[in-house]
Formats: structure tokens, sequence, C-alpha cells
């Protein structure tokens, strides 16, 4: 090639890399705020299964006492531990009632669990593009969080029309710049890096955004359940202290004891973690696409404040935790 031509080439390339690398922000911006939302978004799903482990853990001791006071049955379902079958599975029935469900219970609430590990998984991914080190290695973590949302998808499909048409598959990601500039090799992957959390976040904003009505369902049903048990701890110690003739120490101090954490659980229906990411996720989206007028700022605003209340969520559980009175069966 000619050596004008050559210079030619190599204008027309600086020229385009400066433009493409003087618009938009830079991913180094958002690596701090998107690896808060992460370490958010995994402590809020962490607390939830906890929830969740505790309350089930909670339901398969009650059953087990109805089971030895003759008041539920243990059963076989069918011929389902026949010889020769993969599985065998027990159900019980609680006299008078002909519902057969699973026993031991696994989970109170299996479906949203699915959903939130993929929610954390694909949080995570967005993470691992911010630190990326090879374009390669943007594109596969951009795809895993594309497969985490479509897991998503399929969940909240799934929850709401049980057997229903499955969802649309999610476009996958693929490099978007030319070979020539992949000489540009840091900068290249750096600008790599934010275009494949733009068109990540865009493509999953449809998917998060219908998180809004199912997990704070989820969040509701998990508050719900943490606080049925306090109540149940609440009416127990108050019941005894408006019965006893004298009042003892130890009896003020249950009642004081029970009554801070059926306050606490009544405090975690209001920190709504999820909800927040939603509205983060929404307001990142829109910075990184260059949608509205949405800035770097309003993102870490967003996360801080989805941040303060999975802290919260989490801090108010654990008080949950280390207030619950000791008492077998509740």
């Amino acid at each position: 090639m000619p050596s004008s031509k050559i210079a030619l080439s190599c204008r027309l390339i600086a020229i385009y890399a400066g433009f493409l690398f003087a618009t938009g922000c830079s991913v180094a911006d958002y690596k701090k705020p998107i690896g808060e939302l992460n370490n958010a978004i995994h402590d809020s799903v962490t607390t939830v299964e906890k929830i969740d482990k505790e309350a089930t853990r909670s339901q398969n001791a009650r059953w087990r006492k109805l089971i030895t006071a003759n008041q539920a049955f243990l059963l076989t379902p069918g011929d389902s531990c026949a010889s020769g079958n993969k599985t065998c599975e027990l159900v019980i029935r609680i006299k008078g009632d002909s519902i057969e469900k699973p026993f031991p219970v696994l989970s109170l609430i299996p479906n949203a669990l699915v959903g939130l590990s993929a929610l954390k998984g694909y949080v995570a991914n967005l993470e691992n593009i911010v630190n990326a080190n090879t374009a390669a290695a943007v594109t596969t973590r951009a795809n895993e969080a594309l497969v985490s949302v479509s897991k998503i998808e399929t969940q909240i499909a799934n929850a709401m029309s049980p057997g229903g048409k499955p969802p649309s598959n999610i476009e996958a990601y693929s490099e978007p710049l030319i070979a020539s500039l992949k000489w540009l090799v840091n900068q290249y992957v750096e600008r790599l890096k934010y275009k494949a959390l733009a068109a990540s976040t865009s493509r999953a904003q449809p998917i998060i955004q219908s998180l809004a009505d199912y997990h704070q369902a989820t969040a509701s049903a998990a508050a719900t359940l943490k606080t049925a048990s306090t109540y149940k701890l609440f009416v127990i110690s108050q019941a005894e202290y408006d019965d006893a003739k004298t009042k003892t120490d130890g009896q003020i101090s249950a009642y004081l004891k029970s009554a801070e954490a059926y306050n606490a659980a009544l405090k975690s229906q209001s920190a709504d973690p999820l909800k927040r990411f939603v509205e983060a996720h929404r307001i990142l989206n829109r910075s990184l696409n260059g949608e509205g007028d949405a800035s770097l700022t309003d993102v870490v605003s967003a996360i801080k404040d989805f941040k303060d209340v999975a802290s919260e969520f989490k801090k108010i559980v654990r008080n949950i935790n280390e207030k619950k009175l000791n008492r077998v069966g509740v």
C-alpha cells in the first residue's frame, strides 16, 4: 500500500478512535457504583434466602409435631416409592385436609428463589464486564449476564402463567467494533466494556422492570413469614406476662424482647431493597445509553439509596434473629 494511503488510513482510524473514546463516560466511572450494586443485591438475596431457610425449618418442625401427635400423616404418593423407581418422596397430609404437601419441604418460596438467584448472577456479571481484561472476556461476561436475565424472564413467565408460552430469547451480545481498531488494545477493551454494559442493561431493562411487582410480592411474603414467627413469640410472651400474678424480671425481659423482635419484623416489611434495585437499574440503564438526562451522579445516588435500604434490611433480619426468644417449636 502506498505511504500516502497508509497515512490516510492511520489518520482516519485516529479520528474515528478519538471520536469513539471521547463520547460517553468512561467505564472506570461506573466501576465503583456497579461493584456496590453487586454487593447490595448479593446481600439482599442472601438475606431473603436466610429468611426462607429459617421459615422452612420452622414449618418442618411444626409438621413433625403434628405427625407425632397423630394430627398429620406421612404418605407415599401413588407408587412413587415402588421398586425400580428413581425417586422416593414422601408427602404429609394434615388431619381433616385432603391436600398433600411434600415433606420435608425444601423452601416456602422455591420459584422466587430461582428468580432471585438469576438476578444475583446477572448483577455479578455486570461487575465481571467491568473487571474483564480482554475483548473476548467482555463478550463472554455480557452474554452470561443476558443468560441470567433469560432465566429471570422464564421464572416470571412460569409464575404468572404456568404452562403458558415460553418467553422469547434475548438477543445475544457480540463485539460491535471493527477489527482494524483492535490494535488500540487497552482503549478498545475499555470502550467495549462500556458498550457491553450499555447493551446488557438495555436488553435486561424490560425484564428487570417486571421484577417490580413479582419480587415486591416475594419480599412481602418473606417478611410476612418472619413477622408471623415473631408475632407468635410476642403473643406467647404477652399472655405469660398478663397471666402471671407476680411479674418476675425474667417475664418482663422476655416480654420486652419479644416486642422488640416483632417491631423489627414489622419494619422489615417496609424495607424494600428489591424495589429500590429496580429503580437503580433503570437509572443506570438510562445513563449508560444516554436516555433522558440521567447522569452518573444520578446513578451513584440511586445505587447508594438501594445500598442503604439493603443494609437496613440485612440489619433488621439479623437483629430479629439475635433477639428471638429461644423457644422450641416457634
